[in-house]
């Protein structure tokens, strides 16, 4: 059934799944989405299976219309999310219903939020994936990589499993504001930083920009 469709297509949205493995071989990319974390919990929240096929929203100012009745689940960036008005807040479901209409503003807390569908969103695959690689032409609803626009309608697959709500613990919603501490695991090339250099790695603070 055609679920949503496109009003307005924002910064960039995008048809992500876990992305595609072993294509290396053909100069491919694997792709996928960017936040696992918050694109795994979508499709648990809705029960769906764990490669289920999201909406992966950047940055925000997307708009959806209902076309036909459905359940939902947002993780990710809290983009404000409305539904006629009414304030979503993520990291749960929600049923929608028709004429609704869906609406994101602007990232407040993160950069991509997640839109999971239930019983995910039904596209072709290509090498045994529906995610969108616009630099290797694949996936999303053309299948020739190109990013979600507006008037397109997105279909969802038939789900025979109930629904019902659910929310994500507070526990294991994370805060993208937050610092965080990465993991550092020596590799082959370790014996040719002194020790020195090696405890300055670890101890010193790194912030990520856009250029160098």
């Amino acid at each position: 059934m055609a679920a949503l469709e496109i009003v307005e297509s924002g910064v960039l949205i995008q048809l992500q799944d876990l992305g595609r493995y072993g294509v290396a071989e053909h100069g491919l990319s694997q792709g996928g989405a960017m936040d696992l974390h918050a694109y795994c919990w979508a499709n648990l929240l809705l029960n769906n299976d764990p490669n289920a096929t999201q909406i992966e929203i950047t940055l925000g100012q997307a708009c959806f219309k209902v076309l036909e009745e459905c359940f939902i689940a947002l993780t990710g960036a809290d983009m404000n999310a409305t539904l006629d008005g009414k304030v979503l807040v993520p990291w749960q479901t929600y049923q929608l219903t028709q004429g609704q209409i869906l609406q994101f503003g602007f990232a407040r807390d993160g950069l991509r939020a997640y839109l999971a569908i239930k019983g995910g969103f039904d596209n072709q695959t290509c090498f045994g994936s529906a995610s969108t690689v616009q630099r290797n032409h694949l996936g999303g609803i053309d299948g020739k990589g190109g990013a979600l626009a507006v008037g397109q309608c997105l279909y969802a697959k038939a789900s025979s499993s109930p629904y019902r709500y659910q929310a994500v613990p507070a526990r294991f919603i994370p805060r993208y504001h937050h610092e965080i501490t990465v993991s550092v695991i020596e590799s082959y090339q370790a014996d040719s930083f002194t020790a020195d250099q090696k405890a300055r790695l670890c101890s010193s603070g790194y912030q990520l920009t856009l250029h160098e």
